[in-house]
């Protein structure tokens, strides 16, 4: 299994979305297995900033 950083798209109680950095999982194969429930650093409004 391999891993790597990934920005995920997430939407408030309103809808507007935010982003936080997660650990992604992947099977041998390259499939996504999964993802940290909580974040690992950075956030924000905006991926770009």
């Amino acid at each position: 299994m391999s891993w790597n950083y990934r920005v995920l798209q997430h939407l408030d109680h309103d809808g507007d979305p935010y982003y936080e950095i997660h650990e992604v999982y992947y099977s041998k194969d390259g499939a996504i297995e999964g993802w940290t429930a909580n974040s690992v650093g950075p956030a924000g409004s905006d991926p770009r900033s």
